[in-house]
């Protein structure tokens, strides 16, 4: 085998294998849109306990947000990320219809 020959086998080797690595992706929160989470859920949380619970939430969707920001290597981990957010987001929607709907005073 003559070494070009050579030098193009071992390059379309190292490239057939780096496309076999996880591949390294970088997501922008914002992007994912809330999922649906029905406010009846809330619909015995008094004033103070739905403004707990959006702190809570908030505190949540912190946390996560500095994390789907970073770049994430494996995809399975990167998948739960965005449902949890989107989850969380829409939490946040319910939480806040649920305190218009009370008539909450903003604290």
């Amino acid at each position: 085998m003559s070494l070009m020959l050579e030098k193009t086998a071992v390059g379309f080797l190292v490239v057939i294998g780096l496309a076999g690595c996880p591949q390294v992706a970088m997501f922008k929160p914002e992007t994912i849109q809330p999922s649906y989470v029905s406010p009846l859920q809330y619909k015995d949380y008094n004033c103070d306990q739905l403004a707990e619970e959006a702190t809570r939430i908030q505190r949540r969707i912190n946390e996560l947000n500095v994390t789907l920001s970073e770049t994430v290597r494996h995809e399975t981990r990167l998948n739960y990320l965005k449902v949890e957010y989107a989850r969380l987001k829409g939490e946040v929607s319910a939480v806040e219809k649920s305190i218009i709907n009370k008539e909450c005073k903003k604290k």
